[in-house]
């Protein structure tokens, strides 16, 4: 795994420790160490919106999750397949958005540096 997927591997663990350990909340600070030993901190913007993209994404795959694990008659036919779809309309929706809002700051970040 690198250092880069490691970012998302925390953000997401974070994500899961604070919806479900009482008491743990609050900031978050995620530090990358490189194996040259160079390390950096993540901004605590990019953790906060990693955490909050892993959180969405966790809420709308637990019906999914729920459905997948069972096999007997707990749920009515086709009930994943339904709860699939829904999912993957919400994370697709979810994406473009997130695409779209990284676009802008990345068209506002170069605008800042062409001014005088």
């Amino acid at each position: 795994m690198s250092v880069w997927e490691t970012k998302f591997v925390a953000a997401y663990g974070l994500s899961i420790i604070k919806s479900y350990v009482e008491g743990c909340g609050g900031d978050s600070h995620i530090y990358l160490l490189e194996n040259n030993g160079i390390g950096y901190p993540v901004s605590m913007k990019n953790t906060k919106e990693l955490e909050e993209t892993f959180s969405f994404f966790e809420e709308a795959m637990r019906p999914v999750l729920l459905s997948f694990a069972s096999f007997g008659n707990e749920f009515p036919s086709g009930t994943f397949e339904q709860r699939l779809k829904i999912f993957l309309n919400k994370v697709r929706t979810a994406r473009r958005s997130g695409a779209n809002k990284y676009e802008k700051e990345q068209r506002k970040a170069v605008e800042r540096t062409r001014m005088p």
